[in-house]
């Protein structure tokens, strides 16, 4: 089964259209990258799985079920998003970031607790992190609590929007490694949008090449890699080589 689906997806706005109706499957249990140019619609797919935005015609699946826009909190919950920035509430402590969907879930306060002090070890922050508010973090810092955000309801689909573009070189390389550490201690599907050739060969097994809208090419990194479909193609994964 796929994690997500897309069937003659067509989306505008405003007079432009972004998504021109594509139809696209994205396997389960793995890593999948969305790679493409900014404008390419990669950002405007993540947000339509999430319900962000509703397609003007099509079908978004998540799992075989078609997304119900009529009852988005309950398809959420079973989806994490991080995005660029972190996008944490800045008037929230850590703890109360991290741990919001639970309490909004009905989590008792023992579930919750457990959860979130095994997602401050798997993202290598303290506990004394806990009381802390998004200001007093560094960009890492921020990321690192985005993410332990997204997984809290340990989610089978995790959507991640450039989580980790706006970090510093070395930051980036740690949070890397953090995140394939965590794809090991809890496997799940992940769908994440980068304009980085780098990044999605180093943390994705399967890839989605975009631009205008389209899809130029999908597969698995290494066949992509291998036997791209159009000299645009190739001069990403060339690019990615310097």
């Amino acid at each position: 089964m796929s994690s997500v689906e897309f069937t003659n997806l067509e989306k505008s706005l405003g007079q432009q259209t972004i998504i021109p109706g594509i139809s696209l499957e994205i396997p389960a249990d793995i890593t999948t990258a969305i790679v493409g140019e900014s404008g390419s619609g990669k950002t405007t797919l993540l947000q339509l799985v999430i319900g962000l935005l509703k397609p003007d015609s099509g079908v978004v699946k998540i799992f075989g079920t078609p997304l119900d826009y009529d009852n988005l909190a309950e398809a959420r919950k079973g989806m994490g998003y991080a995005v660029q920035g972190a996008g944490l509430f800045p008037h929230m402590t850590v703890f109360e970031n991290v741990t919001i969907v639970a309490r909004l879930s009905g989590w008792s306060d023992s579930e919750i607790k457990a959860r979130y002090q095994h997602l401050l070890a798997l993202l290598e922050l303290t506990y004394e992190f806990s009381t802390r508010y998004p200001h007093s973090l560094s960009g890492g810092q921020q990321q690192r609590v985005s993410l332990c955000r997204a997984m809290m309801l340990n989610p089978p689909l995790l959507l991640l929007d450039e989580p980790f573009s706006a970090l510093d070189p070395i930051t980036r390389t740690a949070i890397h490694e953090q995140f394939l550490h965590l794809q090991q201690v809890e496997p799940r599907s992940v769908l994440f949008v980068t304009h980085d050739m780098n990044e999605a060969r180093h943390l994705a097994q399967h890839g989605v090449i975009m631009r205008e809208g389209n899809v130029l090419q999908q597969g698995s990194m290494t066949a992509i890699a291998d036997s791209p479909a159009n000299e645009h193609v190739a001069d990403l994964f060339r690019g990615s080589r310097t």
